[in-house]
């Protein structure tokens, strides 16, 4: 008596984890297997009791069912998409078992984990590897090109700034060694001095040149033409001020008088 009622005694319900299988299933590559592990959990329907040989019978029976749509949904995909064939297995299962379980004393329900072949794993962890090899460089690039740019900027504008002052290079040389301010000092005045010389020079040359090819009598001679045709077309001059650098009609004369009494000597 006793051992027919621990054959008949309702066992407790399983749940996930306690029964895992696995088992191959193949991929769309005919070179590589996904790995499937499935986990199997039992509950009781109200009012019925079974023998632990109907829950192997009935797991046997849902196994089978998980081994069949499993590798009939995996083989549609590559071995590289592990994430999308395990959901698509889970989705057939829970249709699948859905009418399994009418005609069993139990409801029973899977699971499954789907993960590749330790070849495709190692394969896919060199090339993440050197994927983000590449992407590190490239942000390592992106980071050069973004700060010296911001360098060129900077030096840019510090370049444009220094132009406009003529003492930029003796306070640059100051920053570099404040302690030699005579040296510096004494060298910026020098210079001044020496540009101011070749200045005066320039301004010597420019008027001897203009007193040898006689621009100050053009000037006049054409100041006078011009207000003589102006005259002529009856438009109204404003008079001549005594102006030092204005030579009026008189003192035009009396320099062509002057140039003249110069040449009968």
């Amino acid at each position: 008596m006793f051992l027919i009622s621990r054959q008949f005694a309702e066992p407790s319900p399983l749940s996930i984890g306690d029964r895992p299988e696995t088992f191959p299933a193949p991929s769309a590559e005919p070179a590589y297997d996904f790995t499937i592990t499935a986990f199997y959990q039992r509950t009781v329907k109200s009012g019925r009791r079974t023998t632990v040989w109907l829950q192997r019978e009935e797991l046997a029976r849902t196994s089978e069912v998980v081994r069949d749509t499993a590798r009939s949904v995996s083989s549609a995909y590559s071995v590289l998409e592990p994430v999308q064939a395990e959901k698509a297995i889970n989705d057939a299962l829970a249709r699948s078992l859905v009418g399994e379980g009418r005609s069993t004393r139990s409801i029973w329900r899977a699971r499954v984990e789907v993960t590749p072949p330790d070849a495709v794993r190692e394969m896919l962890q060199a090339t993440l590897r050197e994927r983000y090899e590449i992407e590190a460089r490239a942000r390592v690039q992106e980071l050069l090109v973004a700060t010296t740019d911001r360098l060129r900027e900077l030096w840019s504008g510090f370049l444009a700034r220094a132009a406009k002052h003529s003492s930029a290079p003796h306070a640059l040389e100051l920053a570099q060694d404040p302690q030699h301010v005579a040296d510096v000092l004494k060298k910026m005045l020098d210079e001044h001095r020496d540009d101011a010389r070749h200045l005066l020079e320039l301004v010597a040359g420019i008027v001897e040149a203009h007193r040898s090819a006689g621009i100050l009598d053009l000037v006049v001679e054409t100041d006078s033409v011009l207000r003589r045709t102006l005259a002529m077309m009856g438009i109204e001059l404003p008079d001549q001020e005594s102006d030092p650098f204005v030579v009026t009609e008189h003192d035009e004369s009396s320099r062509t008088h002057s140039r003249s009494q110069d040449g009968s000597r």
